[in-house]
């Protein structure tokens, strides 16, 4: 934490001292710290989420000088936060209805489901179904129709309804409704 500075000169001190204490002013070998991250106090008392890099350069009257960049980054850390909750509520709601939930990839591989969905496919554990095909959860007779309404998913973006024979891993068949979206993240198609 860096707290209410007296003037400019002591905050920048204060940085460089904790700069030089951690190596990171040093930069004459390959490996480098890149910076830290620190928790700065206006004189307000706002606080602000900030990235300090030290550096030397060379200052045509000194020679070797140190610099020290600070990048405020209190509107990414609370943009992160807010991320965080909306997904916690998302989660929440979702996991209350008791309704299996998934997310697929382009492939149609599993990429996130909860647990309510682990049940019904006889799994205890997410990280054992991670990259399995959806296909893999349908009995033979369903696999061809279930392709199918995946190529109308992919032209329609949305199937609402769809009722399915779902296989578990300890060979179990439960009618299930199925209802998916096409989401696109990051450049990539999710299936929700």
């Amino acid at each position: 934490d860096l707290r209410d500075p007296d003037s400019d000169a002591s905050i920048l001190s204060t940085v460089l001292q904790k700069s030089l204490y951690q190596g990171l002013c040093d930069h004459s070998g390959v490996h480098h710290m890149p910076g830290f991250h620190a928790r700065l106090y206006a004189k307000t008392g706002k606080l602000h989420q900030v990235c300090v890099k030290g550096g030397r350069y060379f200052n045509a009257i000194k020679g070797m000088d140190n610099i020290i960049v600070i990048r405020d980054l209190t509107e990414q850390f609370q943009a992160e936060l807010d991320i965080r909750e909306r997904e916690r509520k998302y989660w929440s709601l979702i996991n209350t209805t008791h309704l299996g939930y998934c997310v697929l990839d382009q492939q149609g591989k599993l990429v996130d489901a909860n647990e309510d969905f682990l049940r019904i496919t006889g799994f205890d554990q997410l990280d054992a179904v991670l990259g399995t095909e959806a296909k893999h959860w349908l009995p033979d007779y369903e696999k061809e129709r279930f392709e199918q309404e995946c190529k109308q998913l992919m032209i329609s973006g949305k199937i609402i309804g769809l009722e399915f024979d779902l296989l578990s891993s300890r060979g179990k068949i439960t009618p299930i409704e199925f209802s998916a979206s096409i989401l696109k993240e990051n450049g990539e198609i999710r299936i929700l």
